[in-house]
C-alpha cells in the first residue's frame, strides 16, 4: 500500500474513533454522528480492497505497521511453481510435443516487473541431460512461460528455480516418455496388472494413467454394492479383478461370538447372507467383472478366531467351505470367468484345497509373492520359484488346469529407520524399486505365472520410512517414479510375446538372462542382469553380426556392443538390460 493511501486510512480511523467516543461521553448519538460513522466504517475495507486488488495479490496485509520486506518475504513463501503438461502422470509418448507450461500462483507483487525461471533436466541416474533454460515470466505472458524437454524415450526429473534476483523459490517435479499404448477395447490376454484403492477413495482420473501407462488388468479391493472400480475399468477399457473383503470381519465376528456361547459349537456355519449378497454383487457387475477374487488374505482374521496360522489348520477347513459357496453362487451367475482362490506368500494351501474336495470351483491359485523378510530380498529368490516342479507335478498328477497369478506382488522404495526398523520387506531406492519390478516379473512369467499384479499404483502415503507408504509406482501426488516407466516399457517389449525362455549363461546363481521371442519374429531379444554387483561376462556368438543394440530399462538407447572375433564382452550390473541384434543360431 502506498504511503499516501495508508494516511488516508489512518485519517479515516482517526475520524472514525473519535466521534464514537465523543458520542458516548456526552450521550448524544444525533442522525449526522451515526452517519458519519457507518461511512466510515464501509470506506475503510473499501480503500484496503481496492488497493490489495490494484497490487494483484492474495497475501493478507492485516497489519498497516508490516514493513514492505516483511510483505514480501511472506509473498515469496507463498508461492508455488506450476508445471503442467496437460497429460495424465506427465506421460508423453513418441510424437508427443514434449512441453510443459511454468506459471507461478499467486501472481506476484505489482511491484514485480519480471521473474526468471531456470530449469535443469536429470535423467534417472541423476545425470543433467540438457543445457539450462531460461525462460521470462512478466506480467506481458501472465507470468507464465512454455518449457521445451528432451522427448527421448526415459524418465525425467525436472528442477526449477524461479528468481527476481533478490528472492528465489524452487520444486522439484518429473515426467516421462513411455511407448505409445493406443489399443481400443479390454485386453484379456495381457498378464501385466496393478492394484489400485478406488473403492477405498482414489480419485477415478488415476485410471487414465493407468490405461496410458499400458497396463491392462486392475485389481481392487472392497468390491461391493457401490463398486468405484468397476466404473473406472470400464471408462477405461481395462479388465478388472474384483476382490471382495467385506465378509472377512463381519465372519470372524460371527464366529468368535458362536465360538464364546458355544465353544462345543459343530462349525456347520450358515452363509445364507453372504450367497445373496455375492448374488446380488454379480448380478450388478457381471458386465463389468472379469475375474473374482473370493476373499483377501483371510489368514489372519479367521486363523485368530478359528486356529490355525498361516500355514492352514482349522481356519482353512472353513475357508475351503465358504469359497465353495461362494464360488458355486458366482459360477451360476456368470459362467466363464475365472474364480481366484488365494495362497500365501508362497504355495502352502493349494493342496490342502484339493483335499477338500473343492477343486471344481477353483480355477486360479493367486499367492502374494512378496520377498517378505529382508535376509531374502531378490525376486529370483522368491519362495515360489522354487516350487515350480512341485506345482507342476501336482498339477499333471491330479489332473487340473488350474493357473497360477500373483495377486498381490512388490517392492517399497522406503528408507530404514536404524531406530524403528522395519520388520518386513527390504528398502529401495526409486530407481532400485524400478529394477525390481522388472527382474521379478521376467522371472515370474518365465516360470509359468499367467498374470501378475504390481502392489499397488500409487504411493500410499508420504512417510518415507514407511513401507506401506512407498509400494506405489506413482507418487501420492501422481507423478511417476521409476517404476511405472519401467514398467510400461516392460509391457512394450511383451507385446504379443511367444515365447520367453531362460538362456544359461555363467554363473548360473548371479547372471540372468532371457530369450524373448515375439509372433512373427526372426531375431531374439535378450534381457539380462546381474543378481547382485556387478558380473563380468562373455558370450559367444556364433553368427558374423557385429555389434548389438543396447537398451535400459527405461527404454533408453545405450552405447552399442561390439562383437570381436565372435565375442560378446558384457558388463553386467543389477540393472536389466535389453539387447538385440542377434540371430536365432546365437541364443541357441
Amino acid at each position: 500500500m502506498k504511503r499516501q493511501h495508508r494516511i488516508a486510512l489512518a485519517a479515516l480511523i482517526c475520524v472514525m474513533m473519535h466521534r464514537i467516543v465523543e458520542c458516548f461521553d456526552n450521550n448524544k448519538w444525533t442522525h449526522k454522528s451515526i452517519t458519519l460513522i457507518v461511512i466510515c466504517f464501509f470506506t475503510i475495507p473499501f480503500v484496503y480492497a481496492t488497493e490489495v486488488a490494484a497490487g494483484k495479490t492474495i497475501i493478507s496485509k492485516n497489519k498497516t505497521d508490516i514493513d514492505d520486506q516483511t510483505f514480501i518475504s511472506q509473498y515469496w513463501k507463498e508461492q508455488e511453481i506450476i508445471f503442467n503438461t496437460m497429460y495424465p502422470g506427465n506421460l508423453f509418448y513418441p510424437g508427443d510435443i514434449v512441453t510443459a507450461n511454468v506459471h507461478i500462483t499467486p501472481c506476484p507483487l505489482k511491484t514485480t516487473k519480471q521473474l526468471r525461471a531456470y530449469i535443469k533436466v536429470f535423467d534417472a541416474y541423476n545425470r543433467e541431460v540438457a543445457p539450462i533454460q531460461q525462460i521470462s515470466l512478466n506480467e506481458e505472458n501472465g507470468f507464465a512461460g512454455l518449457v521445451n524437454l528432451p522427448g527421448k524415450p526415459g524418465y525425467y526429473q525436472v528442477e526449477i528455480v524461479v528468481s527476481d534476483e533478490t528472492n528465489k523459490n524452487s520444486m522439484e517435479t518429473r515426467y516421462a516418455v513411455i511407448p505409445a499404448h493406443f489399443s481400443k477395447g479390454i485386453n484379456l490376454s495381457s498378464p501385466f496388472g496393478v492394484n489400485t484403492h478406488f473403492n477405498q477413495g482414489w480419485s477415478s482420473k488415476i485410471g487414465e494413467i493407468v490405461k496410458r501407462s499400458g497396463i491392462a488388468w486392475i485389481r481392487d479391493g472392497e468390491a461391493g454394492p457401490g463398486d468405484k472400480a468397476a466404473q473406472v475399468a470400464k471408462d477405461n477399457d481395462l479388465c478388472y479383478m474384483a476382490c471382495f473383503t467385506a465378509w472377512r470381519k463381519k465372519l470372524a465376528d460371527k464366529f468368535r461370538e458362536t465360538l464364546k456361547k458355544d465353544p462345543d459349537f459343530n462349525r456347520q456355519w450358515d452363509y445364507a447372507e453372504q450367497i445373496k449378497w455375492h448374488q446380488e454383487y454379480t448380478k450388478k457387475y457381471h458386465n463389468y467383472v472379469h475375474a473374482y477374487d473370493i476373499m483377501n488374505e483371510p489368514h489372519g482374521t479367521w486363523g485368530a478366531v478359528l486356529g490355525g496360522s498361516w500355514r492352514g489348520g482349522q481356519w482353512l477347513v472353513t475357508f475351503a467351505d465358504y469359497a465353495k459357496h461362494i464360488s458355486r453362487i458366482i459360477r451360476k451367475a456368470d459362467p466363464g470367468e475365472p474364480i481366484i482362490w488365494e495362497d500365501i506368500d508362497r504355495l502352502m494351501w493349494y493342496d490342502d484345497f484339493h483335499k477338500y474336495n473343492v477343486a471344481d470351483f477353483i480355477d486360479v491359485i493367486s499367492p502374494h509373492t512378496y520377498n517378505l523378510h529382508r535376509k531374502n530380498p531378490y525376486p529370483e529368490d522368491q519362495p515360489t520359484i522354487a516350487q515350480q516342479d512341485e506345482w507342476l507335478n501336482f498339477l499333471r498328477k491330479h489332473n487340473l488346469s488350474w493357473q497360477i497369478w500373483s495377486g498381490e506382488v512388490g517392492f517399497s522404495s522406503y528408507e530404514l529407520n536404524p531406530d524403528n526398523p522395519s520388520m518386513f520387506y527390504s528398502p529401495h531406492t526409486e530407481l532400485h524399486q524400478a529394477n525390481m519390478l522388472v527382474r521379478m516379473m521376467v522371472v515370474q512369467l518365465a516360470w509359468g505365472v499367467k498374470r501378475i499384479f504390481w502392489y499397488d499404483f500409487m504411493n500410499d502415503g508420504w512417510n518415507i520410512n514407511n513401507p506401506e507408504h512407498n509400494f506405489g509406482i506413482i507418487r501420492k501426488d501422481q507423478l511417476p517414479k521409476p517404476a511405472i516407466v519401467a514398467y510400461a516399457y516392460l509391457i512394450y517389449r511383451f507385446k504379443n510375446i511367444k515365447t520367453l525362455i531362460r538362456f544359461n549363461i555363467k554363473p548360473k546363481d548371479n547372471v540372468f538372462a532371457y530369450c524373448i521371442m515375439k509372433e512373427g519374429q526372426k531375431e531374439p531379444t535378450l534381457i539380462i542382469w546381474a543378481k547382485e554387483g556387478q558380473e563380468t561376462v562373455d558370450l559367444f556368438i556364433v553368427s558374423n553380426i557385429t555389434k548389438v543394440a543396447v537398451t535400459n530399462i527405461f527404454g533408453t538407447s545405450l552405447e552399442p556392443i561390439s562383437a570381436v572375433n565372435h565375442n560378446l564382452h558384457l558388463i553386467l550390473k543389477e540393472s536389466p538390460i535389453y539387447i538385440e541384434g542377434f540371430t536365432i543360431q546365437d541364443l541357441r
